[in-house]
């Protein structure tokens, strides 16, 4: 599977589409690569406002990332599910 393929595919399972509220933009690259150049083609690419990483956690969509992870039953999801930030903390840990 190449590598076009590879990034189509996980744009389609984790929704991204021109209604897309938040998204995280990376590029990846070498020493040649200029920091303004690279944020100016993403800028011009990507329409929205950007936010600081600090951010993360209030722009997840937790229910997404639960269901696409399949980790409804984990027993660690279950327990937390009364407490959201203890929640996120563990779905945070088992994800990454």
């Amino acid at each position: 599977m190449g590598i076009s393929c590879q990034i189509s595919e996980a744009m389609r399972r984790y929704g991204v589409s021109d209604t897309t509220t938040a998204l995280i933009v990376v590029r990846i690259g070498g020493p040649e690569l200029v920091a303004e150049n690279v944020e100016r083609d993403m800028d011009a690419i990507v329409k929205g406002t950007k936010a600081s990483f600090d951010r993360l956690g209030d722009l997840t969509d937790w229910s997404a990332v639960k269901k696409y992870h399949k980790l409804g039953n984990e027993v660690g999801v279950r327990e937390a599910k009364d407490d959201l930030k203890r929640e996120h903390t563990v779905v945070d840990g088992i994800v990454c």
